[in-house]
């Protein structure tokens, strides 16, 4: 879970486009593109540009085949000298230092560079009509968005009425961090029926009283490992502190690369978290009640 899952959230924590190097608006001419964040690589083939992706990070490993691609290192320290042998038409970076130097390098060779920076679900449409734009495919991106949107918005419907449980997103266990106000993940919290437990903007940690404090309803932790959702045993590492969720046996993991990449896959990470919140609320009262 842990660090894997917060570089991935800090790399894909704010969603708009921005652009360095030569300018981005003309379309349909990029045939060679490089991804070097995994929600970017998720969002060029969700487009149907799989075929001129032409190297992605270590990291990028959905759908199954962006791993036949060239790996041009990991997303913190990719290789640069990778990265120009692949001759990039486009290069989607994320807006870190490290990045930012590796774009200005690229402007030297005559790649284009494009910042995409992921903060809330809103921001997504944004990102997709600029991505759909460069690489001359409107039409699939204003597919892409409506399906976004549609599937949303059926699961906020199905979520609307009835007591909203206080469900706390963990990211990490050791201090316990989790997702707050203002993250993409409590956006999802709020299209899925629950309220985030957690106040806090950003990604705030918390001590062991605090969390007994906050007296969440349901814990969910983000795990690599856990495909969809798994239920944990009574016993377990929040049973030690005694919340409602703990005592009801609310306690959950989920798949850390779908709720952590702010791309396409949005519409599952909504729909993993309102199955939890369904499950957890049939005979049980929640602490707003």
């Amino acid at each position: 879970m842990k660090k894997l899952f917060f570089i991935t959230v800090l790399l894909a924590s704010f969603i708009s486009l921005s652009s360095c190097g030569s300018s981005p608006e003309k379309g349909g001419t990029q045939e060679r593109l490089v991804s070097l964040s995994p929600n970017i690589t998720e969002l060029l083939f969700a487009l149907g540009l799989g075929e001129k992706v032409a190297g992605v990070t270590s990291y990028c490993d959905y759908p199954a085949q962006c791993r036949e691609k060239q790996s041009v290192g990991s997303i913190m320290e990719p290789d640069i000298e990778t990265v120009i042998s692949l001759s990039p038409d486009t290069v989607f970076i994320s807006n870190t230092e490290i990045h930012r130097r590796i774009g200005s390098r690229l402007e030297g060779i005559g790649a284009e560079t494009v910042i995409v920076e992921t903060k809330n679900i809103d921001d997504i449409y944004s990102a997709i009509d600029k991505i759909s734009r460069i690489c001359g495919v409107e039409q699939r991106g204003s597919a892409l968005k409506a399906q976004i949107r549609k599937k949303l918005s059926e699961i906020r419907s199905l979520s609307s009425g009835g007591a909203a449980p206080k469900v706390l997103v963990v990211v990490q266990r050791e201090p316990i961090m989790a997702a707050g106000k203002g993250t993409y993940i409590d956006s999802l919290l709020e299209i899925a029926g629950a309220e985030n437990a957690a106040e806090q903007g950003g990604y705030p940690k918390y001590n062991a009283e605090s969390l007994v404090v906050m007296n969440p309803d349901i814990i969910i932790e983000s795990d690599a490992k856990t495909d969809g959702i798994k239920k944990l045993e009574k016993q377990n590492y929040y049973s030690r502190w005694k919340t409602n969720a703990a005592e009801e046996g609310n306690v959950y993991q989920v798949n850390a690369d779908v709720v952590s990449r702010l791309g396409p896959r949005i519409t599952k990470a909504a729909k993993l978290l309102r199955s939890i919140v369904k499950q957890s609320e049939k005979g049980k009262k929640f602490a707003g009640d």
